[in-house]
């Protein structure tokens, strides 16, 4: 037996290996990234017999056990993460004797016993297997929770799909895609502008979510060349800032008062672009992950297939009751209306005059000049009327 706790030989070698099985089951049980760190230190604390063990990562203390919640000594453990096997002091424990093992790309995982008591090589090949194990669970736990992530964008896009598909008012749509946006990625501030179709230099804000009455009331109209948002549509691409104060394009504090982070992406309707769809957040280090990137992408592209429908349902109604030619009510549109006057007058005792034009002369100009030019002769002639 070596000077440490660890057996060599066939007792060593089983119990390294229902050691690490142990630390897999349990590893493996969270669900949770923060509490599989936690749980790991615990169980590689508890497995090996140490006072402490620390996962480090980009110089910061992840999780811990032997030392107070924000007590930790970083710079000592940090430095004491550059060597496999260390003996140096620990904060107020003094001497302690510790080893290292690589977590993959996920940090440092530290272990470490008050004390001159050294690690046998079964404890040394035991962490390096519980480095290599938890690498492995905290990749399993974060495709898991992409996959949840992803399942529940899916059921917010299919419950905004069907919201589109049953003809819903389209304020409400675009309200359901505000809000939803906000409750999937935990951001705060989202709004929907679009073009002003009377001044295309002007971004209008349709729908919004989280901005006080102020804020609103000086976001409600702003220049495309000013904002995030602004720059999305004129740049035809998806923005991300996650340093909102040093960025150039900001709006002004007031606006936007503590915001720390944006996200943009542009919204096309029928192939062209007409808006943009914004998120933020006043919670400082936020940084968009690429699923997160692709959701705002997703609600971005479900905001122009609601403004195509409603756009296509405007039409269609359009179409139902005005000639294509002319652009003029049609037929049934007057007969609707001469019902509703008739009702109208009949309550208030009244009567209803019709006004009845006819265009005279307009068979010879048919005949004489075509269709085509009796179709321009109509075209005009509704201009006028309309005018």
């Amino acid at each position: 037996m070596r000077s440490g706790s660890g057996w060599e030989g066939p007792q060593a070698e089983s119990w390294a290996t229902r050691q690490l099985a142990e630390f897999l089951s349990v590893v493996s049980s969270f669900t949770h990234e923060e509490d599989a760190l936690q749980g790991c230190v615990e169980r590689a604390a508890a497995a090996i017999g140490t006072e402490v063990a620390v996962l480090l990562r980009d110089g910061k203390v992840a999780a811990s056990i032997g030392f107070p919640h924000g007590a930790e000594p970083v710079a000592d453990l940090v430095e004491a993460s550059g060597d496999l096997r260390f003996e140096r002091e620990l904060g107020d424990l003094g001497v302690c004797t510790g080893m290292c093992s690589l977590v993959g790309e996920e940090g440092t995982l530290l272990v470490a016993r008050v004390g001159r008591r050294d690690f046998s090589n079964r404890e040394l090949d035991l962490l390096r297997g519980m480095g290599r194990v938890l690498a492995l669970a905290l990749r399993s736990i974060r495709l898991i929770g992409e996959l949840r992530e992803r399942q529940t964008l899916l059921e917010r896009l299919t419950l905004l799909q069907r919201s589109i598909a049953s003809r819903a008012a389209i304020e409400d749509v675009l309200h359901a895609i505000v809000s939803g946006a906000s409750e999937l990625l935990g951001d705060e501030l989202v709004d929907l502008s679009l073009i002003d179709p009377e001044d295309p230099t002007v971004l209008e804000v349709v729908a919004s979510i989280g901005y006080s009455p102020q804020a609103l009331e000086e976001l409600a109209r702003t220049p495309l060349g000013v904002g995030i948002a602004g720059h999305a549509v004129t740049e035809k691409r998806p923005i991300v800032v996650e340093d909102y104060g040093a960025d150039p394009r900001r709006l002004p504090e007031t606006a936007v008062d503590g915001l720390r982070a944006v996200i943009s992406a542009p919204v096309y309707q029928r192939g062209e672009l007409v808006g943009a769809l914004s998120l933020g957040t006043r919670r400082p280090g936020r940084r968009y992950s690429e699923i997160e990137r692709d959701a705002v992408l997703a609600f971005a592209e479900h905001a122009g297939l609601a403004l195509n429908d409603a756009k296509a349902a405007e039409e269609t109604a359009h179409q139902a009751f005005h000639d294509p030619l002319t652009g003029l009510a049609n037929r049934a549109l007057f007969v609707d209306r001469l019902a509703q006057a008739r009702t109208r007058a009949a309550a208030a005792g009244d009567s209803v005059g019709v006004l009845f034009a006819d265009l005279d002369g307009f068979k010879t100009v048919n005949d004489s000049l075509g269709h085509a030019a009796g179709d321009q002769l109509l075209i005009i002639v509704g201009q006028r009327l309309a005018s």
